[in-house]
């Protein structure tokens, strides 16, 4: 049989039953979505739920993430002075070191941490004893932390330093939202031996940082962290899992549209 005969029976054939266009990659989609191909379907179901998951648990959360601050600073101006005589018994309390602010987000995720300016003078003459200095910060109400400090009574001198403050986590009375802190001072004298002379007290100003903790460093803070893990390395995982997928997927896809193209 001649070359040309070849030919033309080719040429006769493929227009009595010409080969379809290589389909589309949407078509194919579309053909998944119809359930024409069951596996396609819940491969694509997968994919689906995969892409949700890092939406709600990493990228929501790192976009949030951009607009809370990683600390924040803020003084109560306010000083306290008292001055305490020696020849009697002697009690003071007052509450007026407060301050007002907002956490956005779960409050296990904030540390408050602080110190008050302090300062201890007196000048006794036959006076024997202390002190003491109760301060207590209540965090909306709730006792959050206490400091007992008993100052030493001397013929001159006294006593200079700053009072530490640590406040963590719901259990110690942080909320979402606005939030109240007071400083509450008690001093009373426990004297074993009156004399003449004369105690100062000054507490305060009082400055106050609140923190924004991140335990697991993956840039999202735990006040809106969903997960105790690293999101970064769930989210890299997930991400690299369903491309390296998709990736196999869209290849057999191409695959068989040139193999079925090829085959009539």
């Amino acid at each position: 049989m001649s070359k040309n005969r070849i030919i033309g029976k080719l040429s006769l054939w493929l227009k009595a039953c010409p080969v379809p266009p290589p389909r589309k990659i949407g078509a194919k989609i579309e053909d998944i979505l119809h359930a024409r191909n069951l596996k396609g379907a819940l491969l694509c179901l997968w994919l689906l739920t995969n892409l949700l998951i890092m939406k709600e648990l990493v990228i929501t959360p790192f976009l949030i993430a951009q607009a809370i601050p990683p600390s924040l600073k803020f003084t109560i101006d306010k000083v306290v002075r008292v001055e305490c005589p020696m020849d009697r018994p002697f009690y003071f309390e007052s509450n007026d070191l407060s301050a007002n602010f907002t956490l956005f987000g779960r409050p296990e995720g904030y540390k408050v941490e602080g110190h008050v300016i302090f300062i201890f003078s007196c000048n006794s003459d036959g006076a024997e004893g202390f002190y003491r200095i109760n301060m207590t910060v209540y965090c909306n109400g709730k006792e959050a932390h206490r400091i007992l400090r008993d100052e030493e009574l001397t013929s001159a001198g006294g006593s200079h330093g700053t009072i530490e403050i640590s406040i963590e986590g719901e259990d110690a009375g942080l909320t979402e939202g606005e939030n109240s802190l007071l400083i509450s001072i008690r001093l009373a004298s426990m004297l074993h031996q009156y004399g003449s002379g004369l105690a100062e007290v000054e507490i305060g100003p009082a400055n106050l940082t609140i923190k924004s903790l991140d335990m697991d460093n993956d840039g999202i803070p735990d006040s809106i962290d969903n997960l105790k893990a690293n999101n970064q390395a769930i989210f890299l995982t997930l991400l690299l899992t369903t491309s390296s997928i998709l990736a196999v997927t869209m290849k057999k896809l191409s695959t068989r549209g040139i193999g079925a193209g090829g085959g009539i």
